[in-house]
């Protein structure tokens, strides 16, 4: 069974939270799992996201996005201001940026690291081949939007 569940507390921008979670359900099966998920998917602000990074990961900064995986529960949460800022940076659509997150934050719950410069190519190319598959598939443009 896979549960999935997303909300916004993000002032500023509209969600499709609906969208996300039947989004986030391709996402779990492109990266293969064979396991009951029970999954949520937490749009933050930057304020927010530094509060959980300096409790969890003892970093005092804003960062795009962090996974967790209590129990059986998996969480990530993703500043919806840094995505805005590296979408502007990298010349991406908002929604586009996000996803990447929401992608990122999945593959970390199901085994993935970013530690060194190999693990974060392989896993940059796992993300770009499961947005590039929702892409085709799925008008995302509807995902997020700016108020």
């Amino acid at each position: 069974m896979m549960r999935v569940r997303a909300g916004n507390s993000a002032s500023g921008y509209s969600v499709d939270t609906a969208l996300v979670e039947r989004v986030a359900k391709k996402i779990v099966k492109a990266v293969g799992a064979g396991r009951p998920v029970d999954l949520e998917v937490l749009f933050v602000s930057d304020k927010y996201i530094r509060i959980l990074n300096k409790r969890f990961k003892g970093r005092s900064c804003a960062t795009d996005v962090l996974s967790f995986e209590l129990e059986d529960v998996g969480s990530i949460a993703i500043s919806l201001d840094t995505a805005s800022r590296n979408a502007k940076t990298f010349g991406t659509p908002l929604h586009e940026e996000a996803l990447r997150y929401v992608i990122h934050g999945i593959l970390h719950l199901f085994g993935y690291d970013d530690d060194t410069k190999l693990n974060r190519t392989k896993m940059a190319g796992k993300e770009d081949g499961i947005l590039r598959v929702l892409c085709a598939n799925t008008d995302l443009s509807k995902v997020l939007t700016r108020r």
